[in-house]
């Protein structure tokens, strides 16, 4: 099995994904990100492994949401 978690400490070096967790701890939610689908499964990982709160994810169909888990 493949691990892609160097891409998730090279992202926590981003100053964009910085500006992104500070909005998110003011928020308490995240903007819009109008990430393309093959970026928003990465991206929840790495909000899983930071945020404190429980992450919710919404899918259009069940297949999606199969892909993403």
């Amino acid at each position: 099995m493949t691990t892609l978690t160097g891409l998730l400490s090279m992202l926590d070096a981003s100053p964009a994904w910085r500006r992104l967790q500070t909005t998110l701890s003011q928020r308490g939610q995240l903007p819009d990100l109008q990430l393309i689908g093959a970026a928003r499964p990465f991206v929840l990982a790495a909000l899983a492994r930071q945020w404190d709160g429980p992450v919710l994810y919404l899918t259009a169909r069940v297949d999606r949401a199969w892909n993403v888990a």
